[in-house]
């Protein structure tokens, strides 16, 4: 049992990927992808950056860091659809 009283890391489901943005409040995105790619248990489950930057050095970074995809995303609901789309496209279940 971990301390908070939950079952095992290794006990628990797998995620099928893993959707982060780069904009996090406590902690930078890049930092939780690299973390994520350090780990032996979780560096084969894909990483999908989801942000709003369609910045180069963002994308550069996300790349350098072993990010498996870059999905800029737009701050209007109504292209949720084609976000979604595009998921499915590169990461079928």
């Amino acid at each position: 049992m971990c301390s908070s009283g939950g079952p095992a890391p290794a006990l628990s489901p797998r995620p099928h990927m893993i959707l982060l943005d780069l904009r996090l409040p406590a902690i930078d995105g890049i930092e939780v992808l690299r973390t994520i790619k350090e780990a032996p248990e979780l560096r084969t489950i894909p990483a999908i950056m989801l942000t709003t930057s369609d910045a180069e050095r963002d994308i550069a970074s996300a790349d350098e860091n072993d990010a498996n995809s870059y999905l800029a995303k737009s701050t209007e609901s109504r292209h949720i659809n084609d976000l979604t789309e595009a998921l499915g496209a590169c990461w079928p279940s």
